[in-house]
C-alpha cells in the first residue's frame, strides 16, 4: 500500500506523467533483498500532466484544508473545473463532495489512520460524487482530472481491498509542500 501512495505521489507530483489504467493486473509486486519493489507494467494509458496543472492541483487541494468556501469555488473556477454559471447548489454540493474528498487525510491529521474498509465514507463519497455529476448544467470535469482521480480511485479501492488502516497524512504533506 505504501509503495502504491509513493508511486502516485511521485508519478503526478514529482514527474508529471501517470500510468492511469486501474486494473490491477498492471502492478506486481517482487522481493529484492528483502525490499518489496513495485513493477508497473502496460503503459498504454499514460497521461501527462504540465506543471501548471499540477500548481493548480496543489493550490486547490491546500485551499481545502484551509480556505472558505468562496475561495475554494473561485479557484475552482479559474482552474477550469466548475464554471461560473453552475447554480449556488451545484457549488454547495461541490464544496461537499470535495471535503468528503479529503476527510481520509483530515482524519489521520486528528487521530492518526483512516480504515479504507468504512463503508459508511465510501456510501458518502459516492452519493455525492453521483448528485453532483448529475446536478450539473454547465461544467464538464477537465479530461485530466477524470484519469488523475479514476488512478487515485483505484489506489482506494486496493486499500480498501487490503482491509487497511493507514496514516496517510504523511502523503497529504507530500502532495501540498511547496517545493516537491
Amino acid at each position: 500500500a505504501r509503495l502504491m501512495l509513493e508511486l502516485y505521489c511521485f508519478e503526478f507530483f514529482t514527474v508529471g506523467m501517470v500510468q492511469t489504467d486501474t486494473n490491477f493486473s498492471n502492478f506486481l509486486i517482487r522481493e529484492v533483498e528483502g525490499d518489496l519493489q513495485l513493477v508497473l507494467l502496460d503503459f498504454g494509458a499514460t497521461k501527462k500532466y504540465d506543471q501548471q496543472f499540477i500548481d493548480n492541483y496543489v493550490t486547490l487541494i491546500k485551499s481545502l484544508e484551509n480556505d472558505s468556501a468562496d475561495k475554494i469555488i473561485e479557484l475552482s473556477i479559474e482552474f477550469g473545473f466548475l464554471n461560473r454559471e453552475e447554480s449556488p447548489e451545484v457549488q454547495k454540493l461541490y464544496l461537499e463532495m470535495m471535503s468528503i474528498a479529503i476527510e481520509p487525510f483530515m482524519k489521520c491529521k486528528k487521530v492518526g489512520s483512516f480504515s479504507f474498509s468504512d463503508i459508511e465514507y465510501s456510501k458518502r463519497s459516492n452519493a455525492i460524487l453521483r448528485e453532483f455529476i448529475t446536478s450539473l448544467k454547465y461544467s464538464a470535469p477537465p479530461h485530466q482530472i477524470i484519469f488523475l482521480h479514476r488512478k487515485l480511485g483505484c489506489l482506494f479501492a486496493l486499500l480498501k481491498r487490503l482491509n487497511l488502516e493507514l496514516d496517510i497524512y504523511p502523503y497529504w504533506t507530500k502532495m501540498t509542500k511547496q517545493d516537491r
